[in-house]
């Protein structure tokens, strides 16, 4: 769907996207910047008529499953077999009811709440052609139809059906009644289309002899479009994400999690493959996660089993690309059979081999194309054995998929279809426009410009690609907000639409550090989540150690100065922190600082991105100069601290020189010291100790509770990995001091470290390019 909306859109039409409204969605978002989505909610009226039977019936048939259990063990079966008969003879006169004409509206009534849905909704935008997506809007678009045909003073309208399945054997939710209403809909209504499209040359033939079409429906498969690909500003990779090198073999799925699609199949075959990790890309559905995780304790396979959440369709082939193998383990079904996985395309996009289950469409495609091997669906030792032989024979079977295949299997080669169908049904005296689209920009907008300290030339380096704003475009108060269903359908929500359309479309995101809002009096969660679905992010900025919490940085670090604060210092650090918490809460969908304590603070709810700082080169050292040892003056530490750094000022050592830094904002002035001391109260370094790690001197920093690596350990806090420092208590400094200057090679190893890591984690394209690529 996102797909052909693209495709309308930059041939000139003016596209907007009806969906239906989830508890879990909002009610609006743009695809691409500019295509609106908008999903009224679906009403209850007639659902309700039939939700308390159904609930009744069922009811009944838990009561006589429980009746069958209280039966003697002699007479289950019997009675188990009779109750089955009973079900099945029901639904089997359900299905006849059906074929004998029985209308879905009495067959299942909540249909007829998805019709005046859609119908609402394109009655209130007057479409001149609507493209019908999946089954959903079927009775809408067929009943609005009728009305604009035969509606004095009103346009007509022409609609084409897009088959993504074979309804009939399609897997829907029971009861029976529900499936047999989608079938009674789709026969009534496709005869009504201007046009009929779907996915498959097998699902075109049947549906043109299920329902005597004059002609066979026009293919437009569902594949990746290489040009939205290409256009794509993703940063990340799955192998990225998991921290995992190169040579370990990594299986990718991406896609649906429920039974049938043979997950449990897969996790059987890891299990016979030592080494083999496994990453699931699939909707956060606990429920789901929960049952493969319990699934791999049991083969003892949890470490190697990976979940990530969906990426953007246009990302996902990108950010698959560094997988070894794909993976789609569809188990038999009549509707399997005849599927053209989305993921198998994907695979062949990102330029995986794959392993796919012997379903005839995707098994034939792949033997075809010759970019995999098939193993017989739902044999998790045939499975193995494929994805060893796939794994030792990459390359060879990389060499099938080459650019010409690629470009014959992409999204660009069917299009031309869907154009031709569009342009057919078009009114003839509507024209095409292309509307100029403005300069991409970001905004930056904040209260005091010290919020983003130690990140301008970062944002500096983003400015040379993207322009950026330090306002947000706003417009007058309306009349309603996206938290009523059904405002988007009225004239201000319209308003609504054609404002973003002109002014927010280009916005790549937004900066900030005080709520926002799109609309004046719009609370600011509605435009942080409008933007943030519409792949706009909106993060918010919490400059420095603004926000930390107390308790938990006292339980973890013994040696910290907030075990010495007064009771109003604590009291102040304790409102603050519960403050930003609760508005994050209520406020924000993104969250970053360049404070590990904050960060450390706020967990899961925050992301760090250090200040960016100039990277030294390495080091040379003469074996008979000094060791230069320096810490910032002023620096907030515990009396134990002070204590440790007074003893080392106190050393009359000749080969260490003592440094107390004034003005170590400047980089020039940690270059003056060997050996930086930062806050010994964390773990992890402050602002000083990062500024200190890219002038390559060796740091040190604190040491937890539960540290155990002390005097020469390394530092990681979870929020960047391998940080080269040196993690000590107060009481252990001055050993530690006396251990670098017997050993120089360890001070010349840890400043080839600290010069690696800066490069990676704070010079200035790297923090920019953290900043930029937040999602």
């Amino acid at each position: 769907m996102e797909k052909a909306a693209i495709t309308a859109r930059d041939l000139g039409y003016k596209v907007t996207v009806v969906g239906i409204r989830r508890r879990t969605v909002q009610q609006v978002s743009f695809i691409d910047g500019d295509i609106p989505v908008i999903r009224p909610p679906v009403g209850n009226e007639h659902h309700s008529r039939v939700a308390d039977a159904i609930a009744k019936r069922q009811e009944r048939l838990q009561e006589r499953r429980r009746q069958i259990n209280r039966l003697p063990q002699r007479l289950k079966r019997p009675a188990y077999i009779a109750h089955r008969i009973g079900v099945r003879s029901r639904d089997a006169r359900v299905k006849a009811s059906r074929r004998l004409g029985r209308s879905w509206r009495t067959l299942w009534p909540h249909l007829v709440d998805y019709e005046a849905t859609f119908f609402d909704a394109f009655k209130a935008l007057e479409p001149d052609l609507i493209h019908v997506h999946d089954r959903h809007p079927l009775p809408g678009a067929a009943r609005y139809s009728l009305w604009a045909n035969s509606t004095v003073g009103v346009r007509p309208v022409k609609w084409l059906y897009d088959a993504h399945e074979f309804v009939p054997t399609q897997h829907l939710p029971p009861p029976v009644e529900h499936e047999q209403a989608w079938i009674a809909v789709e026969s009534e209504c496709i005869k009504q289309a201007d046009a009929v499209v779907t996915v498959t040359d097998k699902i075109a033939e049947l549906i043109r002899q299920r329902h005597r079409l004059k002609s066979v429906p026009a293919v437009v498969r569902n594949l990746p479009s290489q040009k939205q690909a290409e256009q794509n500003s993703l940063h990340s990779d799955v192998r990225g994400e998991l921290g995992l090198s190169p040579n370990i073999p990594l299986a990718v799925y991406a896609g649906g999690i429920t039974p049938q699609r043979g997950l449990g199949t897969l996790l059987d075959a890891q299990q016979l493959i030592p080494e083999l990790h496994v990453a699931v890309i699939c909707k956060n559905d606990t429920q789901q996660r929960d049952v493969l995780r319990e699934q791999s304790q049991k083969l003892g396979t949890e470490e190697r089993l990976h979940f990530l959440d969906y990426v953007p369709s246009s990302h996902v082939s990108k950010f698959i690309s560094t997988a070894d193998i794909g993976i789609s383990a569809l188990l038999p079904s009549a509707a399997h059979q005849e599927a053209a996985p989305t993921k198998v395309s994907e695979y062949l996009h990102a330029r995986l081999p794959v392993v796919v289950s012997d379903m005839r469409a995707q098994a034939e495609r792949v033997r075809r194309l010759g970019f995999g091997t098939v193993y017989p669906s739902g044999n998790p030792t045939a499975m193995a054995e494929a994805i060893t032989h796939v794994l030792g024979n990459v390359s060879e079977f990389k060499r099938h998929i080459t650019k010409e295949v690629i470009l014959k299997n992409s999204w660009e080669a069917d299009a031309p279809v869907l154009e031709m169908i569009w342009q057919r049904l078009s009114p003839d005296d509507r024209e095409l426009t292309f509307p100029s689209k403005p300069q991409p920009y970001l905004s930056l907008i904040t209260s005091d410009h010290g919020v983003i300290r130690g990140w301008e030339s970062a944002f500096d380096k983003i400015g040379e690609r993207t322009r950026i704003r330090t306002t947000l475009p706003t417009i007058n108060r309306m009349h309603g907000d996206l938290t009523d269903g059904r405002f988007i359908l009225t004239d201000e929500g319209l308003r609504f639409l054609e404002f973003w359309r002109s002014e927010v479309s280009q916005l790549r995101g937004v900066f900030y550090d005080e709520p926002i809002s799109l609309v004046d009096g719009w609370d600011p969660a509605l435009t942080t989540g409008i933007l943030t679905m519409s792949q706009k992010p909106a993060v918010r900025i919490i400059a420095g150690n603004s926000c930390i919490d107390v308790d938990r940085l006292r339980e973890h670090y013994p040696y910290h100065w907030l075990h010495e604060v007064t009771e109003t210092e604590d009291e102040a650090h304790r409102i603050r922190f519960t403050q930003i918490r609760e508005s994050i809460r209520v406020n924000d969908r993104r969250v970053i600082t360049n404070s590990l304590a904050t960060a450390y603070s706020l967990g899961s709810m925050c992301i760090f991105v250090p200040c960016a700082n100039t990277v030294s080169t390495p080091r040379t050292w003469a074996e008979d100069a000094p060791l230069r040892l320096g810490w910032a003056k002023g620096q907030r530490r515990s009396e134990a601290e002070k204590t440790a750094l007074a003893l080392l000022r106190a050393t009359d050592a000749k080969e260490l020189e003592i440094h107390e830094l004034s003005d170590v904002e400047q980089s020039k002035t940690m270059q003056t010291v060997d050996i930086f001391i930062d806050s010994l109260s964390e773990d992890f370094p402050t602002g000083h100790g990062f500024k200190a790690l890219a002038a390559g001197c060796v740091l040190v920093t604190g040491t937890s509770a539960g540290n155990a690596r002390d005097e020469m350990g390394v530092a990681s806090v979870g929020l960047v990995e391998n940080i080269p420092a040196i993690n000590t208590s107060p009481d252990n400094l001055g050993h530690v001091i006396d251990h670098l200057l017997n050993d120089r090679k360890v001070v010349c190893r840890l400043n080839a470290e600290a010069i690696e890591f800066s490069l990676r984690e704070v010079a200035e394209e790297s923090v920019a390019t953290k900043l930029s690529s937040i999602n």
